[in-house]
């Protein structure tokens, strides 16, 4: 794979995958290649490194959540755990801690739609009130299962937000709030780094920002919690 890439006389490697073989990226810095990895961080590897603010965009959907009137937090996750995932969970589990709300963590499977609905036959029996799924697929998988399997209403009978905005996340049959990652920046960043002289190892954060579509609860409709 790297003698092809060597052929093409190739400016930079960019990996988008977020768990290639870390031996292609050393290969690569080995043979002078400048590398550029997206969402991928490696310690001890003179590459730059652009990273979404994962652990941000979890924070802001424990909280939209819990604005929502969640208390029984829940992660949907896949066994994958690549970087981006481990971001995604620690950062909804700091902030729910910091809500004093525990979390049930389930991963399990690929990243995939399929994952989403199985995740769904797992989780609904233990009545969640409030699903972060670490990715828009796995979230319209959960969609879909607790609608169509379940006969649940959201976000009438519990709320969920996805990360990653997807087109589909704003297709109708789905309507999913979720935390958007630019495109257009991620684009920027990447181009910065190609063009940008000197010594690699820079680490971007691109900004992420939280879409409210039709799968969270409106504030005016919570029920305040009683108190005392």
């Amino acid at each position: 794979m790297i003698e092809r890439i060597l052929e093409y006389r190739a400016r930079a490697l960019v990996i988008l995958s977020g768990s290639p073989p870390n031996a292609i990226v050393e290969e690569s810095l080995r043979r002078g290649l400048r590398v550029i990895l997206v969402n991928k961080p490696m310690r001890g590897v003179a590459a730059d490194t652009i990273l979404s603010d994962d652990l941000l965009g979890a924070q802001l959907a424990a909280d939209r959540l819990v604005r929502s009137g969640a208390r029984r937090l829940a992660v949907v996750a896949s066994a994958s755990r690549t970087p981006n995932q481990r971001r995604r969970i620690a950062g909804f589990r700091s902030r729910a801690r910091e809500h004093g709300l525990p979390i049930t963590v389930w991963a399990a499977g690929e990243t995939s739609y399929e994952t989403g609905r199985r995740a769904a036959d797992a989780l609904l029996p233990h009545c969640p009130d409030g699903i972060f799924c670490v990715t828009d697929l796995l979230a319209m998988g959960f969609l879909d299962g607790a609608r169509h399997r379940h006969g649940r209403s959201i976000p009438h009978d519990f709320s969920v937000i996805g990360f990653d905005d997807v087109a589909a996340a704003g297709w109708s049959a789905y309507g999913l709030t979720t935390i958007s990652q630019s495109v257009a920046a991620l684009t920027r960043a990447v181009l910065e780094a190609v063009e940008r002289e000197g010594l690699p190892g820079r680490r971007v954060v691109l900004p992420v920002e939280l879409i409210e579509r039709d799968t969270v609860r409106k504030q005016d409709e919570v029920t305040p919690l009683k108190r005392g």
